[in-house]
């Protein structure tokens, strides 16, 4: 084959081989940034009996590329030139991609959608990513574990685009992991086989950084927040190792969870309330605070006009800010109340999911605010922790599982994984997930092939 060339005259295999060959990041002599290029300005070479990949119908284009992945089409393949990335732009391809692989697995996205606003490149790309990651339990990742903590790890949080995780425990302390560094720096159990990080992977470590159990994280670009039921919310400035911004009391009363907008701190207590806090202000007192549950509020979700708040007493709240009253209700029946939430600010799909105490989730319309779908996914105690993006729903339970479900209206299972320990919580990031173990272990997984 002439380089640069394609032959479609060969079969399937060797046909993506040879995509996969082009070298789309090639820079120019002049050592000019890589651009898209137009193929048919470039000069003939006389090649014979070859067909240019840029020459052939665009049924066969698209053919081909289905025989690749999504992220190598998006983030090269539509590089190569203006043709290819006119074609691969356009969103109805990708949710004609989708249909024909996974159509059977029930709708997707599981509600309702505006189809000209959804990005399907994106989400055809994560699903795929997903699959290939939790295939046969998780056989495409790398597992370490954290054992830095005395006592059950009750919250975990990856941020800055997961290149940290705060793990909060019932120890009273507050570690800041490398996420790389877990990785990198860690050593295997001769025992177990475990991979266990080494203390050099902590970045940050404050072993009183509450006076009583650590229950919840959140954080923006600048601060990490974190609850307790010591009574206080306090901020963390990111920029300076961590140290103690402010404390918001909570009107002694424990704190359960926790949600953030820009401008806004909300704050669950275990005696019904929600606290509301301007994150900017130094006043130690809340801006308001709102009681519409008759139990302890465990879950928090909000944006910028509306809350979203679950409770013992077996209702889910959507309470607008704005006219500072609550709006709709969501009733969880045979006596199960919601235990925790997974909701995404400007997520591209208008849903959310709730794990109860039976061991059910259910979707949520969020539009609407009704249940679109409840499903027994096979726990057997509470769902503790559910998390969910384009690609997967993950959940983890005091029965000690960790299942991961492809996120159409099916649901079906990609993994799961048994532990032997309670899970009190899950989060992901960039394909990087941690488990909260109440063992006072922290379980971090991310695909093998980044580090």
């Amino acid at each position: 084959m002439t380089e640069g060339k394609i032959s479609v005259d060969v079969g399937e295999t060797e046909l993506v081989e040879q995509v996969q060959a082009l070298d789309v990041g090639k820079k120019d002599g002049d050592g000019e940034k890589d651009k898209i290029v137009d193929i048919n300005e470039n000069e003939k070479d006389g090649t014979e009996g070859f067909q240019r990949l840029d020459t052939v119908p665009v049924e066969m284009f698209l053919h081909i590329c289905s025989f690749l992945e999504s992220g190598f089409v998006l983030q090269n393949l539509s590089l190569v030139c203006k043709q290819f990335y006119m074609v691969l732009v356009n969103q109805k391809t990708w949710k004609i991609r989708q249909e024909k692989r996974w159509g059977r697995n029930g709708q997707y996205p599981p509600v309702p959608v505006d189809n000209d606003c959804f990005p399907w490149s994106r989400a055809c790309w994560k699903r795929e990513e997903q699959i290939k990651l939790w295939g046969n339990n998780g056989a495409n990742l790398r597992n370490v574990e954290l054992r830095s903590h005395i006592a059950c790890v009750d919250a975990v949080h990856l941020f800055d685009c997961g290149k940290y995780l705060a793990t909060g425990s019932r120890d009273r302390s507050i570690i800041i992991w490398d996420v790389e560094k877990a990785f990198s720096n860690c050593r295997l159990m001769d025992d177990t086989k475990t991979s266990v990080a080494l203390p050099s992977a902590k970045a940050h470590e404050n072993s009183a950084a509450h006076k009583g159990w650590i229950w919840a994280f959140t954080s923006n670009e600048s601060h990490l927040l974190s609850a307790s039921w010591d009574n206080t919310v306090r901020i963390w400035d990111k920029r300076s190792n961590f140290q103690l911004v402010t404390e918001f009391p909570t009107l002694k009363v424990a704190c359960l969870c926790l949600a953030m907008t820009d401008n806004l701190v909300a704050c669950g207590t275990y005696h019904k309330q929600v606290l509301l806090f301007d994150p900017r202000e130094d006043s130690y007192k809340p801006l308001t605070s709102y009681t519409v549950h008759k139990k302890c509020v465990l879950a928090l979700g909000m944006d910028d006009t509306r809350i979203i708040s679950c409770s013992e007493d077996g209702r889910t709240i959507l309470y607008d800010i704005r006219a500072q009253k609550a709006v709709k209700t969501i009733t969880l029946s045979n006596g199960a109340y919601p235990t925790c939430l997974s909701f995404r600010r400007e997520a591209p799909a208008p849903l959310f999911y709730i794990g109860d105490r039976s061991g059910q989730i259910h979707l949520v319309n969020s539009d609407l605010f009704e249940i679109a779908q409840t499903y027994d996914i096979g726990h057997k105690q509470i769902v503790q922790g559910v998390f969910h993006s384009l690609g997967s729903v993950m959940t983890c339970s005091k029965d000690g599982h960790m299942k991961v479900m492809e996120p159409s209206l099916g649901l079906q299972e990609l993994a799961s994984l048994k532990i032997d320990a309670e899970l009190p919580g899950v989060h992901s990031f960039n394909n990087t997930v941690a488990l909260a173990g109440g063992d006072s272990v922290v379980r971090l997984w991310a695909p093998i092939e980044d580090f």
